[in-house]
């Protein structure tokens, strides 16, 4: 199995709310709420691109590959420091199947969702030769894609359970890097592909052959809530 997640952005953002209604809203809204947040610092937002190569077998043709790319965007939120929630939407293309067609429209939007919770952390102390912190967490997401064109279209789902081990490496808190810090990543992946391919009126079935795989790359965060990375798997 082997998928390439290039890049992924995340930032704080501001929420702009508009009411659209048959008839205008009675009288001023009230000026308290019922739960009152003080900041958006456990929202975020994550606009990624992602390219992928997957070995499958398509019915009766073992050893096909499935090779694409997608677009995603991604609302991301904090329930507790040490888990985090995030449902999103996406855009496929694919680039290539066996006995299929290419598939390089973005007419469909498709979506997933996600969770991560941290698990165990370790804080090296300032006299490291690398000082950071140690995390071993857990990630779940399961996502839908669809692929078209004229020639035909492509539908599949994808259900992942890591458990990426992570190290962070802090810049110095005198202000004397850009950066807030940058985090290495990598760990053990299963991963279950289950699709349709819809060609010349004929529909076939595909699976992941390989489930069991390795996810690795690198985050470098901008800020607390502003980060760029890529991934592998």
């Amino acid at each position: 199995m082997k998928k390439f997640a290039p890049v992924a952005l995340i930032a704080g953002f501001t929420l702009i709310s508009a009411s659209l209604s048959a008839a205008p809203v009675a009288g001023r809204s009230p000026q308290n709420a019922i739960h009152e947040s003080k900041s958006l610092e456990r929202v975020s937002v994550s606009l990624g691109y992602e390219t992928y190569e997957r070995e499958i077998n398509i019915s009766d043709v073992p050893d096909a590959r499935l090779r694409g790319d997608a677009l995603s965007a991604s609302l991301v939120f904090d329930i507790t420091s040490q888990a985090s929630v995030y449902a999103g939407l996406n855009q496929a293309t694919v680039s290539h199947i066996d006995t299929g067609p290419t598939l390089d429209q973005r007419d469909d939007v498709d979506w997933f969702v996600g969770l991560h919770i941290n698990l165990w952390n370790f804080m090296q102390n300032k006299q490291s030769p690398v000082p950071g912190q140690l995390s071993l967490g857990c990630l779940v997401e399961i996502a839908n894609y669809t692929a078209t064109a004229t020639a035909g279209e492509a539908n599949w789902d994808n259900t992942i359970l890591a458990l990426p081990i992570s190290y962070e490496i802090f810049s110095p808190v005198d202000h004397s890097s850009t950066i807030h810090s940058t985090r290495f990543f990598g760990g053990p992946v299963l991963s279950q592909i289950d699709g349709k391919l819809t060609s010349a009126g004929k529909t076939s079935t595909f699976q992941e052959r390989e489930n069991n795989g390795l996810l690795a790359g690198v985050d470098v965060l901008i800020t607390p809530t502003f980060a760029v990375g890529g991934q592998m798997q």
